[in-house]
């Protein structure tokens, strides 16, 4: 079978900035408008979508829509998890009924011209069919990544899968089996808290009843070569690869990350990598709550299917509030565009951009970054602005929350996991990843070309800054004292400015020792209350007693490890 695919160029890779600036603008005006078509994607999905694409210095691309490709394989012959909060319209635009067996569509990234074939390659030597199909439409975003939609049931989410090319100075990423796996992880623990329930194909059609209506209803794809508009060739090739270690390292971290409900026991069934394998930690004390935090968000990545004969996997993330048009999400990057980052300062009432965004968008991060790292131990390893959105409402305001996505990409602190017992954990991820002295760095700028409103001595000023309001946030939450903090030396490498933080203080001893407090428990291991301004931050089921509360639990709750099918 020819798998070539012949590309056809919608437009030049880049307009004069006068242009660009003028379509802002039209997009800007029509914030308040709201589509009516049910399949139409909303205002604010429409704004990232050019954001990322058509105002991000990183790398400017193509912001129309495209029909999406993609291999037809049985899930049976895939690995997969999935999160409980996995949103049903997601898992059933992905699984479909086939023959009278649930099939998964397996994205095509439209720029890789080199990843797909190995699929291809092993689909054939399964016997399994290898045609490329479509379904779905996409958006392509600054990086690897694309927005997917579903016409059918009108949901949208994003995909990252193996490409060879992308957009901006990231190459090569492949999306592999033990990175998806981490990411996977990595997201349960920071969205949910539970068991991940993954059942068997034969379990799948008979005991979630959302997934059969999908396989009665979903519309057979269509084939690539039913005359259907291909995809275009991106403007700079780039050889982009997404490999297991990265997804396994996501996964791991979304799992630790996750707060909610009880942990209840659950079987977890063999599997060839050593981070799937048996329980994880053993605990007591009262279950875990679900926290507000004040300054960030996160964009979940709920579900993962591999092929790990050839180490290849496909990573779900969800948009979040975008998909319901309550928020704008402008990207870092974006901020920093020579004119998008002007103008919504002007929108705003502010004619130093430089200075605006060093409030809107420097310093919550610092907030953002100080509450993460206090209630998780983690920190990113590539703080750069393509990890980064700011949270704007309808009408282009900052709300003072950011966005966080990517964040398997971390490095754990190690005495905050072995304050939590989570010495498995510790053992799972990357050992280059594990640190005994906390480090925090930013990297507003890595990978993207600054604007001419922000020179050299004002970015050194954002960094200085950024870390003084780390530092004070992290000193409110954890009550290190800021004297402490501020004895590390600020360090400066290319864009990236790094703190190195001693774990041998006595204001991070003490913090140490309140770390389950962090983790959504009232009391200590010890019985010590846990300080108020942290259990303000929790919601309480309703059913809870406060005489209980209070009380350390002699209940153990087994957490495993991710069980994957």
């Amino acid at each position: 079978m020819d798998f070539a695919r012949t590309h056809r160029c919608r437009g030049s890779a880049t307009k004069n900035w006068r242009t660009l600036a003028r379509t802002l603008a039209v997009t800007l005006g029509c914030s308040l408008v709201v589509a009516h078509s049910a399949h139409a994607t909303n205002t604010p999905m429409k704004n990232f979508v050019y954001w990322e694409t058509r105002a991000n210095a990183a790398a400017t691309r193509s912001n129309e829509t495209f029909v999406v490709e993609h291999f037809e394989i049985p899930l049976s012959a895939l690995q997969h998890s999935f999160s409980d909060q996995l949103d049903p319209k997601i898992r059933n635009s992905l699984i479909f009924n086939k023959g009278g067996k649930p099939f998964v569509r397996w994205i095509i990234n439209p720029d890789d011209t080199k990843w797909c074939f190995k699929i291809q390659d092993w689909l054939r030597s399964k016997g399994l069919d290898d045609h490329m199909y479509q379904f779905f439409s996409g958006h392509r975003t600054a990086s690897r990544s694309i927005i997917v939609e579903n016409h059918q049931n009108g949901v949208q989410f994003s995909v990252k899968v193996s490409t060879n090319r992308t957009g901006g100075m990231w190459q090569d990423k492949v999306m592999d089996v033990e990175d998806a796996a981490q990411v996977r992880w990595a997201d349960h623990f920071v969205g949910e808290g539970v068991p991940m329930e993954m059942m068997p194909p034969s379990h799948l059609a008979r005991q979630a009843p959302d997934v059969p209506q999908a396989m009665e209803m979903a519309p057979p794809s269509h084939s690539a070569r039913e005359g259907f508009p291909e995809p275009e060739t991106p403007p700079i090739p780039r050889d982009k690869r997404q490999d297991a270690t990265d997804a396994r390292q996501v996964r791991l971290a979304n799992r630790y990350l996750g707060l909610g409900k009880p942990l209840e026991e659950e079987r977890v069934r063999p599997h060839q990598m050593s981070a799937l394998h048996g329980p994880i930690r053993t605990v007591s004390d009262t279950p875990f709550r679900r926290i507000h935090f004040d300054h960030f968000k996160v964009l979940d990545e709920p579900a993962e299917f591999d092929i790990g004969e050839i180490d290849q996997a496909m990573l779900i993330r969800s948009l979040g509030e975008l998909n319901e048009g309550k928020y704008n999400y402008l990207p870092g990057f974006s901020a920093m565009h020579e004119h998008v980052g002007k103008e919504i300062a002007e929108r705003n009432g502010s004619h130093d951009p430089a200075t605006y965004w060093n409030e809107h968008y420097n310093k919550p991060l610092a907030r953002a970054l100080a509450e993460f790292s206090a209630h998780f131990g983690l920190s990113y390893d590539s703080p750069h602005s393509q990890n980064f959105l700011i949270e704007l409402d309808l009408n282009y305001r900052p709300t003072g929350k950011i966005i966080l996505r990517d964040f398997g990409d971390s490095y754990a602190f190690r005495g905050f996991f072995e304050a939590l017992g989570e010495i498995d954990f510790l053992e799972q991820w990357s050992p280059e990843n594990v640190l005994s002295n906390p480090m925090t760095a930013v990297g507003i700028l890595h990978g993207n070309t600054a604007p001419s409103w922000l020179p050299d001595e004002k970015y050194d000023a954002w960094g200085t800054e950024f870390f003084q309001e780390y530092e004070k946030t992290f000193s409110q939450l954890t009550g290190v004292p800021e004297r402490e903090l501020n004895r590390a030396p600020l360090e400066k490498e290319g864009r990236y400015f790094t703190k190195t933080y001693s774990s041998g203080s006595l204001g991070y001893l003490k913090y140490l020792i309140i770390a389950e407090c962090f983790q959504g428990k009232l009391v200590t291991s010890d019985g010590n209350p846990c300080p108020e301004h942290l259990k303000r931050k929790m919601f309480f089921p309703k059913h809870e007693r406060c005489s209980e509360l209070l009380k350390p639990s002699e209940k153990k709750y087994y957490y495993p490890g991710p069980t994957r099918k």
